[in-house]
Protein backbone atom coordinates (compact mmCIF):
# COMPACT_ATOMS: atom_id res chain seq x y z
CA UNK A 1 0.00 0.00 0.00
CA UNK A 2 1.10 3.28 -0.84
CA UNK A 3 1.39 5.93 1.98
CA UNK A 4 1.27 9.81 1.67
CA UNK A 5 1.34 12.50 3.95
CA UNK A 6 1.19 16.46 3.39
CA UNK A 7 3.43 18.81 4.38
CA UNK A 8 2.24 22.29 5.65
CA UNK A 9 4.01 25.65 6.66
CA UNK A 10 2.76 27.83 9.56
CA UNK A 11 4.57 30.65 11.72
CA UNK A 12 6.76 33.45 10.84
CA UNK A 13 8.70 32.07 8.34
CA UNK A 14 5.61 31.40 6.08
CA UNK A 15 3.93 34.73 7.81
CA UNK A 16 6.68 37.17 7.46
CA UNK A 17 6.22 39.51 10.21
CA UNK A 18 9.44 38.91 11.66
CA UNK A 19 12.35 37.01 11.06
CA UNK A 20 11.84 33.56 11.58
CA UNK A 21 14.73 31.36 13.79
CA UNK A 22 12.37 28.56 13.07
CA UNK A 23 10.34 26.67 10.94
CA UNK A 24 7.25 25.44 11.78
CA UNK A 25 5.99 22.25 10.04
CA UNK A 26 2.98 20.22 10.29
CA UNK A 27 2.84 16.60 8.71
CA UNK A 28 -1.05 15.53 8.34
CA UNK A 29 -0.89 11.77 7.76
CA UNK A 30 -3.80 9.68 7.32
CA UNK A 31 -4.43 7.89 10.18
CA UNK A 32 -3.44 6.13 13.78
CA UNK A 33 -2.50 3.11 12.54
CA UNK A 34 1.08 1.69 12.46
CA UNK A 35 2.17 1.78 8.39
CA UNK A 36 0.67 5.71 8.53
CA UNK A 37 2.35 6.69 11.68
CA UNK A 38 5.88 4.66 10.64
CA UNK A 39 5.31 6.49 7.30
CA UNK A 40 5.11 10.13 9.01
CA UNK A 41 8.24 9.70 11.62
CA UNK A 42 10.06 8.39 8.78
CA UNK A 43 8.94 11.46 7.25
CA UNK A 44 9.64 13.69 10.07
CA UNK A 45 13.42 12.33 10.37
CA UNK A 46 14.05 12.95 6.18
CA UNK A 47 12.39 16.77 6.56
CA UNK A 48 14.52 17.32 10.58
CA UNK A 49 17.95 16.12 8.02
CA UNK A 50 16.72 18.04 5.57
CA UNK A 51 15.43 21.85 6.86
CA UNK A 52 17.96 23.39 9.54
CA UNK A 53 15.92 24.64 12.58
CA UNK A 54 12.93 22.44 11.77
CA UNK A 55 10.03 22.43 14.54
CA UNK A 56 7.96 19.49 13.15
CA UNK A 57 4.37 18.64 14.44
CA UNK A 58 2.60 15.63 13.65
CA UNK A 59 -1.00 15.29 13.30
CA UNK A 60 -3.60 12.51 11.74
CA UNK A 61 -6.08 13.64 9.59
CA UNK A 62 -8.98 13.17 12.01
CA UNK A 63 -6.89 14.94 14.74
CA UNK A 64 -6.28 17.69 12.03
CA UNK A 65 -9.79 17.82 11.70
CA UNK A 66 -10.81 17.74 15.21
CA UNK A 67 -8.30 20.71 16.55
CA UNK A 68 -8.66 22.64 12.83
CA UNK A 69 -4.75 23.38 13.31
CA UNK A 70 -4.42 24.43 9.55
CA UNK A 71 -6.89 26.77 9.51
CA UNK A 72 -6.25 28.21 13.03
CA UNK A 73 -2.59 28.11 11.87
CA UNK A 74 -3.11 30.00 8.95
CA UNK A 75 -1.07 27.23 7.89
CA UNK A 76 -0.15 26.73 3.91
CA UNK A 77 0.31 23.71 1.91
CA UNK A 78 4.26 22.79 0.53
CA UNK A 79 3.39 19.67 -0.92
CA UNK A 80 2.94 15.84 -0.35
CA UNK A 81 5.58 13.57 0.11
CA UNK A 82 4.50 9.98 -1.14
CA UNK A 83 6.46 6.26 -0.15
CA UNK A 84 7.35 5.99 -3.84
CA UNK A 85 9.42 8.95 -4.07
CA UNK A 86 9.67 10.15 -0.43
CA UNK A 87 13.33 11.48 -1.32
CA UNK A 88 12.89 13.59 -4.23
CA UNK A 89 9.32 15.19 -2.46
CA UNK A 90 11.52 15.59 1.00
CA UNK A 91 13.90 16.84 -1.14
CA UNK A 92 11.70 19.60 -3.29
CA UNK A 93 9.95 20.49 0.21
CA UNK A 94 13.00 21.42 1.30
CA UNK A 95 13.77 23.92 -1.55
CA UNK A 96 10.53 25.56 -1.36
CA UNK A 97 11.35 26.15 2.27
CA UNK A 98 14.52 27.63 1.49
CA UNK A 99 13.33 29.74 -1.12
CA UNK A 100 11.18 31.15 1.48
CA UNK A 101 14.09 31.76 3.54
CA UNK A 102 15.67 33.79 0.83
CA UNK A 103 12.65 35.77 0.30
CA UNK A 104 12.27 37.44 3.18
Amino acid sequence: MTESIQIYGFGSRFHGKTPARDVDLLIVHSDVGSASCRFAIYCKQLLSAAVPNADITMLSRNEEADLRFITQSCAMSLGQVCSGTVNEDVERIGLIIADRAHAQ
